[in-house]
């Protein structure tokens, strides 16, 4: 196997079968994006660690929120972004610096605005993974699932 089809597969193992996920914009609200995805995850008995990533602390169905993606125990195979589009951007930056692997963006607000700001946003986020080599899926997404891994990373 090449070495691209092997960073490939790894990329994609890391994505659906992930050992650890973070949730950035996690909520204590039942029903809120941040919340739901948590939720999820536990209902179905995902095997991995689930990191909320909240920087106000507390607790999120009953797990201990991180403050950021960096004061994460581990690293994190795939994150789940749930913020609002204004603060995208930065939350990529952050993924990347520590090597978040893959992040899904369930997030609005990039080109289909049709806006010179959203355009502008959208590009900085593929500059950004690109130059990491982190995998994005999105924007614009419900978020993936997989059910062999117990993975219903997603609303």
């Amino acid at each position: 196997m090449s070495e691209s089809n092997r960073g490939m597969l790894d990329a994609m193992q890391a994505l659906f079968y992930p050992k650890t996920v973070a949730v950035i914009g996690a909520s204590r609200t039942p029903g809120k994006h941040g919340n739901t995805p948590i939720r999820f995850l536990l209902n179905c008995g995902f095997p991995g660690e689930i990191y909320p990533i909240n920087p106000a602390g507390g607790e999120v169905e009953g797990l201990a929120c991180m403050p950021s993606v960096a004061a994460a125990p581990k690293r994190i195979d795939c994150a789940l972004l749930v913020i609002p589009s204004a603060g995208t951007v930065q939350a990529i930056r952050e993924c990347a610096a520590v090597g978040v692997r893959n992040v899904v963006m369930a997030v609005t607000g990039f080109s289909e605005l049709g806006t010179e700001e959203g355009r502008a946003r959208e590009a900085e986020v593929r500059t950004i993974a690109k130059q990491s080599g982190m995998r994005i899926v999105g924007p614009n997404t419900n978020g993936i699932y997989n059910a062999s891994a117990r993975l219903p990373l997603g609303y």
